[in-house]
């Protein structure tokens, strides 16, 4: 496994690139974004969610959903949101995703 890369956002922050360690999400740095993985419990079952948040003092965080159907498991949600973002090539400045195979999300 790669190990982590230390870097420096814009405004000086650390931010990583890849896996923090087993119990934490990844982080990946884009030119305009940092974006972060985590799960949380929707009643029965987990979701993944991938974070990401323009490098601006003050700017507000967006979410991605990644959903399993019957997901009742944290670590396999948050392992989806990973693997997720690991196929996101770019966050443009406006905020588009961009996946590596070149399709865009809608927003």
């Amino acid at each position: 496994m790669k190990a982590a890369e230390t870097l420096r956002d814009p405004l000086g922050s650390e931010v990583r690139d890849g896996p923090i360690s087993k119990d934490s999400g990844m982080f990946k740095d884009f030119p305009h974004h940092v974006a972060w993985t985590d799960a949380m419990r929707d009643g029965p079952r987990y979701i993944g969610l991938i974070e990401y948040q323009p490098k601006r003092p003050g700017s507000r965080v967006n979410v991605l959903w990644v959903v399993l159907p019957d997901c009742a498991c944290e670590a396999e949600a948050e392992t989806a949101a990973d693997d997720m973002l690991r196929e996101i090539r770019d966050i443009t400045r406006d905020g588009q995703v961009i996946y590596s195979d070149g399709v865009a999300l809608d927003s």
